[in-house]
């Protein structure tokens, strides 16, 4: 009997060691769900003494989005239903929370016995797997929004099984259907436009016989029949023997870059036309011009030095008087040539400085006094190129011509300077002026804007009836004469 009592003690004290000592938690709920007793490893890890956690609600450290159920859970223990395993957030003195994985029973004495472990690091792990899972997710979708944004799509080849894997971008690029796609090599040649196979199978094999990348641009045919150009790029994957074990590469979809090209090709082609037509519109005035100052100025003056010489020959006593005025109209007749030369054919430009040039137009204008010319410059530098020099000649010839003819001004203003990184240029009269969107179509500025734009440059006009005119150009410097 003394035995027998012995040895419980001795049990209930080990079972009491087991209880204090051990690093589960153990917590002995009233039916009300308030905490009689509790372990030293529970009280711990809530940092409260045990005599502290006495007599208070076990919900009160609780989670809130946990209570819920936790609440359940103990009223389903209580009416003597097995305690189901379930993990809820406790919270510590310091404001922390800790995941607690429980399990228990309900007692003869109808308290609750549970019994905890520490969950914590395992669910913080698993909590940082699921957010890399979903930064992976995340990513996933951004690059193949970035993929869909640049027209990019990626593809990889597996040598063992002559199947390929390509991205959702490039199965659009292709005309096919997102999904799990996986065409063989012969599938993607099918997909080649027919006069571009033969390169892409000649570029392909060098590519394959070197194991080096290759770099090409074709044309596809997608299952609608619409052409795309690509650039395809590919590298070759090796093994640790260096042995080809796939091949990886992109497809980048460029056919508005193409058609972008194509049309600038087109615009500067039609510029250049233009260009030509109006040259050839202007050569074609001005045979019609010389044509005119040929028979009615000095044809006439021809006419009349031929009048004079017969005269002479037939009238002795009158023939030095005769040959004296057919001298002065000879003279006066070679001179309108000389005038005639000097306003179509600009001087050689690798010999002679714009300014010189430009001054040489003007003389003849300034010496007949019907027009009044100021002409300034600064920063021109002789050594621009031919094709810029030529052409700020051409547009101040044009325009001085256009006020002769047309403006019936008695002034106008030349200015010509540098200005950072381009050169500009204004042409100002006192004009009776015209509207400029009836006028650009004119061949003087036509011209004038045909001859900036091939320079890259652009033209302004500012004109109203009995406003006179200011016509501006501007044209991008060469780099190296720029203003730093």
């Amino acid at each position: 009997m003394i035995d027998s009592f012995a040895n419980t003690v001795i049990s209930i004290n080990e079972l009491w060691s087991f209880y204090n000592l051990s690093d589960s938690l153990f917590v002995i709920l009233d039916p009300e769900g308030k905490i009689k007793n509790a372990n030293p490893s529970f009280s711990k890890l809530l940092g409260l003494a045990e005599e502290d956690l006495m007599g208070l609600k076990c919900l009160e450290f609780v989670h809130p989005d946990d209570q819920s159920e936790t609440l359940e859970k103990i009223k389903a223990n209580l009416d003597r239903k097995p305690l189901v395993a379930f993990t809820n957030r406790l919270r510590t003195k310091d404001g922390h929370y800790k995941w607690i994985n429980w399990t228990g029973n309900k007692g003869k004495d109808d308290n609750i016995y549970a019994i905890g472990s520490d969950y914590t690091e395992k669910m913080e792990l698993i909590v940082e797997q699921r957010s890399a899972m979903g930064l992976l997710r995340k990513n996933d979708i951004r690059y193949n929004q970035a993929q869909a944004i640049a027209h990019l799509g990626n593809w990889e080849l597996d040598f063992a099984t002559n199947s390929a894997i390509w991205s959702d971008e490039a199965c659009r690029i292709y005309g096919i259907s997102p999904g799990n796609y996986r065409p063989s090599m012969e599938d993607w040649f099918r997909f080649i436009h027919p006069d571009d196979l033969k390169v892409v199978k000649i570029e392909t094999q060098r590519a394959q016989d070197s194991l080096s990348d290759a770099s090409f641009y074709h044309r596809i045919i997608r299952k609608d029949g619409t052409i795309r150009y690509v650039h395809s790029v590919s590298r070759f994957e090796f093994n640790k023997e260096g042995v080809p074990t796939g091949l990886y590469g992109v497809v980048h979809d460029v056919t508005e870059q193409k058609k972008l090209q194509e049309q600038l090709i087109e615009e500067r082609l039609q510029k250049e036309r233009s260009v030509l037509e109006a040259s050839l519109q202007g050569q074609e005035i001005e045979r019609v011009e010389i044509g005119k100052e040929l028979h009615d100025n000095i044809n006439q003056m021809l006419t009349t030095v031929k009048l004079y010489q017969e005269m002479a020959l037939s009238d002795e006593k009158m023939s030095s008087g005769f040959i004296l005025k057919g001298r002065e109209i000879l003279m006066s007749a070679i001179e309108e040539i000389r005038n005639l030369s000097k306003s179509l054919v600009a001087s050689s430009f690798k010999e002679i400085v714009l300014i010189d040039s430009i001054n040489d137009l003007i003389s003849p204008i300034a010496t007949s006094k019907k027009l009044k010319i100021n002409f300034q410059h600064a920063g021109i530098s002789e050594n621009l190129p031919v094709k810029v020099k030529l052409a700020l000649f051409r547009i101040v010839q044009e325009q001085l011509n256009n006020v002769v003819k047309h403006a019936a001004a008695t002034r106008i203003d030349i200015k010509m300077k540098v200005e950072d990184d381009h050169i500009l240029v204004t042409i100002r009269d006192d004009g009776k002026g015209f509207d400029p969107a009836k006028k650009k179509n004119g061949i003087g500025l036509s011209n004038i804007m045909s001859r900036t734009e091939l320079l890259n440059g652009h033209v302004k006009i500012d004109s109203a009836s009995n406003k006179g005119c200011r016509l501006t150009v501007t044209i991008p410097l060469p780099e190296m004469y720029q203003v730093k």
